[in-house]
């Protein structure tokens, strides 16, 4: 016997009508169908996941499934012939209503949602060989008979078929097939598994119960739904062997890429964009974080790690998204380059302020002495020290080998030291504040001085800057005689360096308009564009 529990004569002519009355065509069958298919479609494009559920829930393909099922156990032809009738209608319907919504001009293409249904495994047979075990058994017991709904949602037959009408509309015949095989797979699944539980309670003939040549018949009705099953499943399979192998080698990828990134300062993986196998290897394409781009010798590097790690064949590459991280102190990750360049800057900072230090202190003798600029060189392993200031009288040399001694002992390295000095007088209502010793006044020096200023300080401000945006800020100049020359010395402060052609402009129109005496040099301490 196959039957290990007999329904009553009423129950089994109850079950029989119910199931007979909605494995068939009908107006109703068609109405809701039609209204799942495009409520499934536009969940689908709209990728929700709760408006597909809806559409499972209203859709009454799950029927026909379970009259071939007690069709085929019972065997009744006309049962089989129509639920297969209802059945294959319902696939019409819902793949065309889907293939039109999916002509639609204003869809957003594939979704999510549709590539889950493309892709079937191993693992959707099982699923439907359980949910076809509970459609059974709800079909035959009223007192569960309500979960029907949920075995609709465990079991996805409309999503799928609604899947492949949008890939054959947007011109994804591949994808489209992967859908029907899922439904494939779910409908030889719930047919076989239905067909077990009828076949439990009691629904096989009686001959074909307890004869040889009746179960013979019995087996030849569902031999070639095993058989279809059976391919449906070793496809399946190879299929979920396939994603399986892809997770390994991309889990392999992943494990070896963030690894080798992570090892620069600041560098991590951002993402894996491509990963697929071609010509016998592994084509990736990937994405990194990092405060310097990747060149191609590390690329490689990173290659031979991927495949001594077991990514056989790989060919990366790799996509540098120059990236920095930022605290509240500061840049996080710095490059060598730009740590060594830091570490410099720093130095030299260092430096510079112990040599100001050092300069003021030795050069404080120098009575009107006012340090103006100071400025760092290298000149082989020797530091060199420019420093300009503003005084009533030349630094002398002695002064400046006083001063070159204190600053190599100051800092410790060889030391040249350069002091330009510019010529001032500071003066009073009295007269001037420091007055060189022995030095008699020089009224002409003074007049053409006095003459000079405005001249030189208009000049200066419009030959660095035309617009009157920014121009030169003169700081001090100084006149000397020098035999029958006077030398006009001037230092200025400008965001460029005052060009040699401008001074020799400027010298010649003071030696025509002024004094043909005068010979011209300027000192330009360079500052900040808007700097005070």
């Amino acid at each position: 016997m196959f039957s290990l529990r007999q329904l009553e004569p009423k129950q089994r002519h109850e079950i029989s009508q119910r199931v007979r009355d909605d494995a068939v065509w009908s107006y109703r069958y068609t109405m809701l169908l039609s209204v799942s298919a495009i409520i499934a479609a536009f969940g689908l494009l709209a990728n929700s996941a709760a408006v597909v559920i809806g559409a499972m829930i209203i859709a009454p393909l799950m029927g026909p499934i379970l009259g071939l099922s007690k069709g085929m156990v019972r065997g009744s032809p006309s049962l089989v012939q129509k639920s297969l009738i209802a059945e294959g209608i319902g696939v019409v319907v819902v793949v065309g209503i889907a293939f039109l919504v999916g002509l639609l001009p204003f869809t957003l293409g594939v979704s999510q949602e549709m590539l889950a249904r493309t892709a079937p495994t191993t693992f959707d047979i099982a699923i439907a060989l359980a949910s076809g075990l509970a459609a059974g058994y709800a079909s035959v017991n009223t007192k569960v008979s309500s979960t029907l709904a949920g075995v609709a949602i465990s079991v996805a037959l409309v999503p799928p078929l609604a899947s492949s009408g949008l890939m054959f509309a947007f011109g994804r015949v591949d994808l489209g097939l992967g859908a029907l095989l899922l439904w494939a797979a779910n409908f030889l699944s719930i047919q076989l598994a239905a067909s077990a539980v009828y076949a439990f309670y009691g629904f096989v003939r009686r001959e074909e119960a307890e004869e040889d040549e009746g179960r013979w018949r019995l087996a030849r009705r569902f031999a070639p739904s095993v058989i279809a099953l059976g391919l449906v499943g070793w496809f399946l399979t190879s299929t979920l062997l396939k994603l399986f192998e892809n997770h390994t080698i991309e889990l392999k990828v992943r494990d070896v890429l963030s690894a080798q990134i992570a090892k620069r300062t600041g560098g991590r993986l951002d993402s894996i964009l491509k990963l697929e196998r071609e010509n016998g290897g592994w084509s990736i394409v990937a994405s990194a974080l990092t405060p310097q781009p990747f060149d191609a010798s590390q690329v490689r590097q990173i290659e031979f790690s991927l495949r001594s790690g077991g990514v056989k064949g790989a060919n990366l590459i790799l996509r540098s998204l120059v990236s920095q991280d930022v605290g509240s102190e500061g840049r996080v990750y710095l490059t060598q380059s730009e740590v060594r360049r830091q570490e410099e800057a720093s130095r030299q900072a260092s430096d510079l302020e112990t040599i100001r230090a050092a300069l003021k202190e030795t050069l404080s003798k120098h009575e009107g002495l006012e340090l103006e600029n100071v400025e760092l060189g290298q000149d082989g392993d020797n530091t060199v020290v420019t420093a300009v200031a503003m005084v009533p009288v030349a630094v002398t040399p002695e002064e400046v080998a006083e001063a070159e001694n204190s600053l190599q002992k100051a800092i410790e390295k060889p030391t040249r030291l350069v002091i330009r000095s510019i010529t001032t007088r500071d003066a009073s209502s009295t007269g001037f504040l420091f007055q060189p010793p022995d030095e008699e006044p020089d009224e002409e020096l003074d007049n053409l001085r006095d003459r000079l200023e405005p001249i030189i300080r208009r000049r200066m401000e419009s030959a660095s800057a035309p617009d009157g945006s920014f121009g030169a800020k003169l700081q001090g100049f100084s006149l000397t005689r020098q035999d029958s020359v006077i030398a006009l010395s001037a230092s200025v402060q400008s965001p460029e360096p005052v060009s040699p052609s401008v001074v020799r402009a400027f010298e010649a129109d003071l030696r025509r308009n002024v004094d043909p005496r005068l010979r011209l040099s300027v000192a330009t301490n360079l500052v900040v564009r808007g700097s005070e």
